[in-house]
């Protein structure tokens, strides 16, 4: 009985993890395809960093994290994000000369500087198994992200490969909670 017990609990953990992403399904709006996994993301933060130079031209350093159901996402006393629960992860680190928010129609090219304007997609990782304690993730190899700010309602779309090769697509268009990170300090 309790073998049955076990075997049950740990079904019900799994189907809890793996319940943001599913295989071969029509796409949501909001989704990463990751491989044939396709995941429904459902909401976010954007944080801003810090501001720096390049080419004595400004830039700004702000991430955009995208979340599926399943995790929970609040603001601690410290006025640090907070996350709790289990889903899919995607982190996406850029660099902009415009302001300390995404530029209106711009695209990020994957560790490459716009001649044009001073800014690149930094970094950008992923994990189809998000927790707070421990997570595998999958890094950005290339690509390029555009985003797009109507008001405080953000349409973000990425299409690159991961570090193993695998095609990976994102398109997430909703609100966005605005974080100024650049005050605090790393621990």
């Amino acid at each position: 009985m309790k073998s049955l017990y076990r075997v049950f609990i740990g079904a019900l953990v799994l189907s809890m993890v793996f319940s943001g992403c599913k295989k071969d399904e029509e796409a949501p709006d909001n989704f990463l395809h990751a491989g044939d996994a396709n995941c429904v993301l459902t909401h976010g933060n954007l944080i801003y960093y810090s501001s720096s130079t390049h080419n004595s031209t400004p830039f700004y350093v702000y991430g955009i994290e995208l979340f599926s159901q399943g995790v929970t996402l609040s603001t601690g006393t410290t006025g640090h994000p907070v996350y709790s629960g289990s889903g899919v992860e995607v982190y996406i680190s850029l660099f902009s000369s415009e302001s300390p928010r995404p530029a209106d129609g711009d695209d990020y090219v994957y560790h490459e500087w716009s001649s044009t304007a001073n800014h690149a997609l930094n970094e950008g990782y992923y994990s189809l198994d998000f927790t707070v304690s421990k997570s595998a993730y999958s890094n950005f190899a290339d690509g390029n992200v555009t985003v797009q700010s109507h008001g405080d309602q953000y349409t973000i779309t990425y299409k690159g490969n991961d570090e193993d090769g695998i095609a990976i697509e994102l398109q997430y268009t909703g609100k966005l909670k605005y974080y100024d990170g650049s005050g605090w300090e790393e621990k």
